[in-house]
């Protein structure tokens, strides 16, 4: 799971133009996730965003691509899934097995 999310990352990464070696962009997602993990948010919301932005511009990416490249990775990793757990979740209660 943790090497999709690399992946993922990485694909956030390139969709922008910018490209950096796979174990900067593991380490930088690593010690994103641990910093998010570290600080008690839900889904380490803020903070793992932070992290990656801060990692992606030490790197040597741009701020401004570092931030966009941060928020599409959270977005298609995190805030997507959630209405399709919505709809899950209502539909199984609909059905009644919720």
């Amino acid at each position: 799971m943790t090497l999709g999310y690399v992946l993922a990352f990485d694909a956030a990464l390139a969709a922008f133009g910018q490209e950096l070696s796979l174990v900067d962009v593991a380490v930088i997602y690593l010690v994103g996730n641990a910093a998010g993990a570290a600080v008690p948010t839900p889904g380490g919301l803020g903070t793992i965003e932070a992290a990656l932005i801060v990692g992606l511009t030490a790197a040597g990416v741009p701020a401004a691509l570092a931030t966009s490249v941060a928020v599409i990775f959270r977005v298609a990793t995190y805030w997507g899934r959630i209405p399709f757990g919505w709809a899950a979740m209502r539909y199984l209660q609909r059905k009644g097995d919720l």
